[in-house]
């Protein structure tokens, strides 16, 4: 098993070799967008929101392990399906920003449908400008590194992260290889690692 995983990432990380990109896998949406397609993949029209896929959610959200005390972020949260996963799972509070009014207002469409519209809050701002995340026990990222960058100093010592496709910077992280091949990094304060290899 650890042969099979190692092999994995290996082949992961020799997928292709573009300097430019935050990343080296043809499935991340945001690279694609930012820097175009890798070589040898045909150009696949992308939606405006970068969604992190639904299969990929649930296991990053099952990652956090959440309990009706969390109240977790996700800055940047599109049409809102991290932050809806999140609550169903477990109860939890969630709170979403996300700076394009027009993707808001579908997040909160979708979040109004989904039945669990009264645990969860959407800000439509610009998350940049938010400097105080003490409250925040859990966040969801799938961001660019730099904007990944300026998040982390803002959190508590002892908040849970996950991360879709990019790493969580001066933090220990366990990777968790998702059904799309692309990287799953989950990080627990004080440098404590999640055994989450077992799941599925």
């Amino acid at each position: 098993m650890i042969i099979r995983t190692l092999s994995l990432i290996l082949v992961f990380l020799l997928i292709a070799n573009v300097d430019a990109r935050y990343c080296n896998s043809p499935n991340c949406k945001m690279c694609n967008r930012l820097f175009g397609p890798m070589p040898g993949f045909e150009s696949v029209p992308l939606p405006q929101i970068d969604s992190t896929p639904h299969d990929v959610v649930r296991i990053m959200i099952k990652a956090l392990r959440l309990t009706p005390k969390d109240l977790m972020y996700d800055l940047g949260c599109g049409d809102g399906r991290a932050l809806i996963e999140a609550v169903k799972q477990s109860g939890c509070r969630a709170s979403g920003v996300e700076i394009d009014p027009r993707v808001a207002a579908i997040a909160k469409d979708n979040i109004r449908r989904s039945g669990v519209g009264n645990r969860i809050q959407i800000t439509n701002a610009n998350f940049t400008k938010y400097n105080d995340l003490s409250n925040c026990t859990a966040i969801f990222i799938y961001l660019n590194p730099p904007l990944i960058k300026t998040i982390i100093p803002k959190l508590n010592k002892k908040t849970r992260c996950v991360s879709y496709m990019h790493p969580i910077p001066g933090r220990q992280s366990k990777i968790i290889i998702a059904p799309n091949g692309g990287l799953i990094y989950v990080s627990i304060s004080e440098g404590f690692l999640l055994n989450v290899g077992k799941i599925k």
